[in-house]
């Protein structure tokens, strides 16, 4: 038996609106908390603290960097590097921001050249500090966080009673 070779005839058009979304990775920062598991820890180096007064202020400082820092950043993307508390951290804030970060997860963490960022929502105060790794788009890894705007310091902002501060997450679990 032969078969018959009938044509077919495809009524469907090829779509033309492909898209192409490598082109759009760069736009995206994805925030990983896989590599950093202390960036949410309490830590105290010199003038710098980011413990809080009690409970209920960790609460209240948790509960916006999860609900509002952390989407804002997200959903902003590479549109977040125009805003005022976003970029990257230089001269003695970077020293510091480098012994704070060897305080938390060791020594051996990152080393003295490592380029550590400053992110923040439009209102909040709250900071969180990390590193860049750009590949197929934006990946920041969190460090650690400013709830209190001390890194940057501004007496006309700061108060100035934060060394009084003594509830740190340890005393969350």
């Amino acid at each position: 038996m032969s078969k018959s070779k009938k044509k077919v005839k495809n009524l469907h058009k090829p779509r033309l609106n492909v898209t192409d979304n490598i082109s759009k990775l760069d736009d995206i920062i994805y925030i990983d908390f896989t590599k950093y598991d202390k960036w949410l820890d309490s830590v105290e180096l010199d003038d710098f603290t980011n413990y809080f007064h009690d409970e209920k202020e960790a609460l209240k400082k948790l509960y916006f960097v999860l609900h509002q820092l952390i989407p804002d950043i997200e959903k902003k993307g590479k549109e977040i590097f125009k805003e005022k508390h976003c970029h990257q951290v230089k001269g003695k804030q970077a020293t510091k921001a480098i012994k704070i970060v060897k305080k938390l997860h060791g020594k051996n963490v990152l080393d003295d050249e490592t380029e550590i960022w400053e992110l923040s929502a439009q209102k909040g105060g709250v900071r969180i500090f990390g590193v860049f790794i750009n590949d197929t788009f934006r990946r920041f890894y969190p460090l650690f966080m400013d709830y209190h705007h001390l890194l940057y310091s501004d007496k006309n902002y700061n108060e100035a009673d934060y060394k009084n501060n003594k509830f740190g997450t340890e005393h969350i679990n």
